[in-house]
């Protein structure tokens, strides 16, 4: 996996350009983590949906909508851990 470029626009940047799927899964992977660290959720969502377009076998997307699903329905019961 390749490392996290300094910016969001950096990702934005190699998203417009790459082909490969499975690089633009990761990058997708990686705006969506971005997008957590900076508290925009929808964000996040939508990224790691377009990460598992891009490869269905991407667990770690998978994995960090899982996690986003969880914390969206802890926040509706009024829970939050």
């Amino acid at each position: 996996m390749q490392a996290i470029p300094a910016s969001v626009a950096d990702l934005h940047c190699q998203l417009i350009d790459e082909q490969n799927p499975a690089v633009r899964a990761h990058l997708h992977f990686n705006l969506g983590q971005l997008a957590i660290e900076e508290g925009r959720l929808a964000a996040a969502v939508r990224h790691f949906r377009e990460a598992l377009l891009c490869d269905a076998g991407l667990e770690s997307a998978r994995n960090a909508l899982h996690g986003l699903g969880e914390w969206a329905e802890r926040k509706e019961e009024g829970r939050f851990k």
